[in-house]
């Protein structure tokens, strides 16, 4: 099965073995353009620009809302499924608990507004972020700097910075697939800019 979210305001869930076109389902609950959305286990998670991330289990028919601060416009979910990374247009990125909702820490910390961690910035357009090296920490670009930044999720201290364009911003960081059976790739993380370049780092 293959998810797709539009601009339209619907996560479309399509069959990759039928030759039929048309969508095996239509979740249209978002009141504006769907910014995120991955698959995890059962779930199709989207994120929103109308502030909320909804949860589908497909299995159950079920959706959980989660409202959050501003537009969403980045998911990336632990690899235990517990908790989740939701980038919003408010300049923060936050470690949601799934199951209570609660708020466990802000990237950058409150009040960091100045020096290296005040280069980063999300205000205007989507920027890809994840969790990396076995979800202990927190990879970002911003739209202020050609730097992604990285952050320890158990202090919510910065503990990288590394330059990668010098002109133009950083819109997307993905980490390497998991499971990799490769050892030297299980580090590795890639990062594109507003260049048109993605770069790759270990």
């Amino acid at each position: 099965m293959l998810a797709s979210g539009s601009d339209d305001r619907s996560v479309r869930l399509w069959d990759c073995k039928s030759r039929d076109s048309r969508p095996l389902m239509v979740l249209d609950d978002a009141k504006d353009g769907v910014s995120a959305l991955l698959c995890w286990d059962k779930e199709v998670i989207a994120g929103s620009t109308d502030g909320r991330v909804r949860s589908y289990d497909v299995r159950m028919g079920r959706c959980v809302v989660d409202v959050q601060p501003g537009p969403v416009t980045s998911l990336s979910v632990s690899r235990d499924g517990r908790t989740m990374l939701v980038g919003c247009l408010d300049g923060k990125l936050r470690l949601m608990d799934r199951e209570s909702g609660n708020c466990l820490r802000t990237f950058p910390p409150e009040g960091k507004m100045g020096g290296e961690e005040g280069g980063y910035r999300n205000e205007s357009f989507r920027l890809l972020s994840t969790l990396a090296v076995n979800d202990s920490t927190v990879l970002s670009g911003s739209e202020a700097d050609g730097r992604v930044r990285g952050w320890d999720v158990l202090s919510g201290k910065q503990v990288a910075s590394v330059e990668v364009s010098e002109t133009e911003k950083v819109v997307s960081v993905v980490k390497w697939r998991e499971g990799s059976e490769v050892e030297s790739r299980r580090g590795l993380w890639a990062a594109g800019g507003a260049d048109g370049v993605i770069r790759i780092y270990g």
